[in-house]
């Protein structure tokens, strides 16, 4: 009998750079008619978030650079990058669980990328938001940063959102399985401590993805409007205050202004991205999830981040004057909107 030595027979093994994965039909948790239609709307929240945000990247551009668009244009870039990496998790959470394309790099990136641009945008709503609290709450001080110093507080996002974000890159493992040719990517801590320190890491990123940020603007959104509902009882109290008609519409009503719609903007965040941490919440505690029903929610959940991006300029266009008034003046809003 001809004696082989299969540990060393690489024969034995698929070649799978060249050899095609074929999955077993039960293994796939989306069937092919809901990857299509899962496409279609990845696709179409890709072109209206993208068409949204250069319309607002241009009215921005057109007006004048204040703090407040400052710390839009670092979100809504934040958001841009999210949508364009959102192709990525199709790849690999949808459309082929088992044989994406880009393998290690892929990975690597995907959980440390939606952390860290997840964090930036968080961060941002936070910076706009205590900046415009402390403006209402001291009315008498007037506080106008230098442009340099927030553009320092935009990097500083960008670097404590990777900064805590770090881990996923390091703890994501890919593995490739040499029999079957399947890609696994799995977060693995140090051998010591094993899964409790992803467990304790995963509840850290997410404090600080959503769970502090949505504290901080609660508060200070709460303050801001009781500071504003306050200075409005005063005046009612004192004999009437009408400045609607003035061309810059009082202080007053610019806070207003300013204040409604950067409290839209919290809602609009707080409300699209809570779905995508309730799940994370629970499959921390729950880890005997019915796989195919919670990946689909779980895609429907990052479909809402993404259409987030598209949510923030609209709320911007519409409650924004200055902003108003350059779409008004442009090509699209005399030939689609003028009757809006």
């Amino acid at each position: 009998m001809e004696n082989y030595d299969y540990s060393l027979n690489f024969t034995a093994f698929p070649n799978c750079s060249t050899t095609e994965f074929v999955p077993d039909p039960s293994s796939e948790v989306f069937n092919p008619a809901t990857k299509k239609f899962f496409l279609v709307i990845y696709i179409i929240l890709f072109i209206i978030c993208l068409v949204a945000s250069l319309f607002l990247f241009y009215a921005i551009a057109v007006t004048k650079k204040t703090t407040i668009n400052i710390f839009i244009t670092n979100h809504s870039i934040a958001g841009l990058v999210m949508v364009f990496m959102s192709f990525l998790y199709y790849s690999v959470s949808v459309e082929s669980r088992w044989n994406w394309t880009g393998g290690w790099l892929v990975c690597k990136t995907g959980n440390f990328a939606h952390s860290s641009l997840s964090m930036v945008i968080s961060f941002s709503m936070v910076a706009m938001s205590v900046y415009k609290c402390k403006a209402v709450m001291n009315p008498t001080i007037e506080y106008k940063p230098n442009k340099k110093y927030v553009l320092l507080i935009c990097l500083m996002t960008w670097c404590l959102a990777m900064f805590v974000a770090q881990p996923f890159y390091s703890m994501s493992v890919f593995y490739k399985n040499e029999h079957t040719c399947q890609n696994y990517c799995y977060l693995e801590g140090p051998h010591f401590l094993g899964s409790k320190v992803v467990s304790v890491y995963l509840v850290v990123a997410g404090l600080f993805e959503y769970f502090i940020p949505v504290a901080v603007l609660a508060i200070t959104h709460g303050l801001m409007w009781w500071k504003l509902n306050q200075e409005s009882s005063v005046v009612a109290v004192g004999g009437g205050y009408d400045v609607v008609g003035e061309e810059d519409g009082g202080d007053e009503l610019k806070d207003r202004q300013q204040a409604r719609m950067l409290t839209t903007a919290s809602l609009i965040y707080i409300i699209l991205f809570l779905p995508w941490y309730i799940l994370s919440t629970i499959a921390l505690f729950f880890v005997d999830l019915n796989i195919n029903i919670f990946l689909h929610f779980t895609t429907i959940s990052h479909m809402f981040e993404i259409f987030s991006v598209f949510c923030f300029p609209v709320a911007y266009f519409i409650m924004a004057p200055k902003f108003n008034e350059v779409m008004k003046g442009t090509w699209v809003w005399s030939k689609f909107c003028k009757n809006v």
